[in-house]
């Protein structure tokens, strides 16, 4: 029913790139990795304006965690995200079990800033 709604908005307004981003998600968790990747294909073209951070996450979606890692560094050495945030974020629940991932965490994390 999730993946109807989705489908339904991107009839809406093809051109939204967080909706393709959301519907690439459920298909990867659901294992539809063809209508995964062709979501991120369509999605590519409308994702360039958006900033490091959606990039971000739009790539670790789509499996390209060495991009995804590089623009959520950018993202978080501009102050536009958040070690805290991203844990919580869906949309980088791929990039978890990376260790790189959790080196970014840890070298941004805030509650550790200045300690060492």
């Amino acid at each position: 029913m999730v993946v109807t709604v989705a489908e339904k908005a991107i009839e809406l307004d093809p051109k939204d790139p967080t909706i393709r981003i959301s519907l690439a998600t459920l298909y990867r968790n659901l294992g539809r990795k063809t209508e995964c990747a062709e979501q991120c294909e369509l999605a590519r073209q409308f994702i360039k304006n958006e900033s490091e951070y959606d990039r971000a996450c739009f790539e670790a979606v789509c499996g390209s965690a060495d991009e995804a890692l590089n623009l959520f560094r950018t993202a978080l050495e501009k102050n536009k995200a958040t070690p805290d945030w991203a844990r919580r974020d869906f949309d980088l629940e791929f990039l978890h079990d990376d260790p790189r991932f959790r080196a970014l965490l840890d070298e941004f994390d805030e509650d550790d800033a200045g300690l060492s």
